[in-house]
């Protein structure tokens, strides 16, 4: 918990330097992710038969948006 309100450290974020957001804050529920289109599931089994292998590839396209822009805000690093 921070300032009473939990939190969740996301390592995709960026690295905590000169001009980077590193920090979000706010509702995260106004933030929606739409799934385009249906997932596509492909097994390879030819591409690795010599080591007895199957590949498994997946097709996913999705969006998101944020429905408030005002409902999330990030934290700035500037220049020191």
């Amino acid at each position: 918990m921070l300032l009473g309100k939990p939190y969740t450290i996301v390592q995709e974020m960026d690295d905590v330097g000169v001009s980077t957001k590193p920090v979000l804050y706010g509702a995260f529920q106004k933030y929606i992710i739409r799934d385009v289109s249906p997932m596509r599931f492909y097994r390879l089994q030819e591409l690795n038969r010599m080591t007895d292998q199957d590949t498994f590839v997946i097709f996913r396209r999705t969006d998101a948006r944020i429905l408030n822009p005002n409902a999330i805000l990030h934290g700035l690093n500037a220049a020191s």
